[in-house]
């Protein structure tokens, strides 16, 4: 895939990995307790709440690793660029070559 295939960064204001690990977390403190109301009220099961907890864990989860492999993402992604430019530039040189 190159940079034309991939969708474009959304627009409008960054939101930084801290931030968003910290609104999560208070988001799902607040749901785990709303939940748990849901389950005592007999509006929810017990399995549904545990899921749903489960997947707030998981999203928290993966924000938590990509903080913590932020470098080694942007390095990837730095590499990538530079071995496509590179590759364009020598597929450009190779069509030239073939034309004359």
């Amino acid at each position: 895939m190159n940079a034309a295939d991939q969708p474009a960064a959304p627009a409008g204001p960054r939101v930084s990995i801290h931030d968003q690990i910290s609104w999560h977390k208070r988001h799902a403190d607040g749901r785990a307790n709303f939940l748990a109301d849901r389950v005592a009220r007999g509006r929810m099961t017990q399995a549904a709440a545990d899921k749903e907890i489960e997947a707030m864990d998981a999203i928290g989860r993966t924000l938590s690793f990509v903080r913590r492999h932020a470098d080694d993402f942007r390095a990837f992604i730095a590499a990538r660029q530079a071995f496509e430019a590179e590759r364009a530039a020598e597929l450009d040189k190779m069509q030239r070559d073939d034309v004359s």
